[in-house]
């Protein structure tokens, strides 16, 4: 079973770093799971994501050096082009053909970096945005490590009972529940917001108490969910990548659309920003702790259809050799 599995990593996208953390020249080295890879981006503003091991003797290329469109090994100066070819061992007797690390597809979007875990990617990543003029703008939380799986973190909301214990938050339609394709699955949530805590009551003080909720999840790492809460939008954009001994990293973005000239200009969507994490701060509370504590050996009930979707989909995935 790849679905909460410590070993083994699917073929899918997964979200590594923001934009900014990486300037041109810049390198950066990033965990995967077991894997270590070393994103960089090049003189010419181009992204790369290799293997950090060396296949002479396994430095890290994380510690070298960008050169151009390229990355020096510290150890002996090879050099490896964005596809991981090396292109000049530093000694002419060397024969580099056929010298090569692991080159990862990546790409940048909306202020993240995505990597795929696999030779060619198998799906493109979500639109979360639709908006063209280029009014929006986006606030990614930095990084944290939680001790839970990836996949139990983005999965969370297709768990429909645990809504109403757990959130306070009881279904005003029967929630429905689609497989879009082998890579989307699409859930969409009509809620009644009760005041069981002083989140709850905030939240219904500053929006209302319905919410309307499209949650999707692609390939089992990440989920956009885009809400409606008293004729408002609100749309957040979840990620999580694995780290070793069951921890990952969780990242949350959220997404302002429609913002006008002096709103950006002045920053003014902190304003927004404050009450969206008031609201995600009250839907959140409770399921760090509880997620934490999950000993993954799931006894699927028919109550659990959004899980078995998730899990069948992961599970249907490529791993990646």
């Amino acid at each position: 079973m790849v679905f909460g599995s410590n070993t083994i990593l699917p073929q899918t996208w997964f979200v590594l770093a923001r934009s900014n953390q990486l300037k041109r020249g810049g390198v950066k080295r990033v965990q995967l799971l077991n894997q270590k890879i070393s994103l960089f981006r090049t003189f010419s503003g181009n992204l790369v994501a290799l293997k950090s091991r060396c296949p002479h003797l396994g430095a890290d290329l994380s510690l070298g050096r960008v050169d151009g469109d390229a990355i020096i090994c510290p150890f002996h100066n090879w050099k490896f082009d964005a596809s991981g070819h090396c292109i000049n061992a530093n000694e002419s007797s060397i024969d580099v053909q056929g010298i090569k690390t692991f080159s990862y597809p990546i790409l940048e979007k909306m202020g993240l970096i995505w990597v795929f875990n696999g030779p060619k990617p198998l799906f493109e990543p979500p639109e979360f945005c639709l908006d063209k003029s280029n009014s929006f703008k986006t606030l990614t939380v930095h990084g944290k490590i939680v001790k839970t799986h990836y996949n139990l973190l983005i999965s969370n909301g297709l768990d429909v009972t645990h809504w109403k214990y757990v959130h306070g938050m009881e279904f005003i339609k029967p929630p429905q529940i689609e497989e879009v394709s082998e890579y989307h699955i699409r859930a969409q949530f009509h809620f009644l917001i009760k005041p069981i805590n002083i989140w709850n009551r905030v939240v219904c003080a500053l929006y209302g108490n319905r919410l309307f909720l499209d949650y999707n999840v692609y390939g089992g790492s990440i989920c956009l969910v885009k809400g409606i809460i008293n004729n408002k939008s609100i749309d957040v954009l979840f990620s999580s990548s694995p780290l070793e001994n069951g921890k990952s990293i969780a990242r949350v973005t959220f997404i302002f659309k429609n913002l006008g000239f002096f709103q950006k200009t002045f920053k003014l969507y902190y304003f927004k920003f404050i009450k969206r994490f008031i609201m995600l701060k009250s839907v959140l509370h409770n399921d760090n702790k509880i997620l934490s504590s999950i000993d993954y050996h799931p006894g699927f009930t028919h109550k659990d259809e959004g899980l078995i979707k998730v899990v069948n989909q992961v599970n249907n995935l490529p791993k990646h050799l």
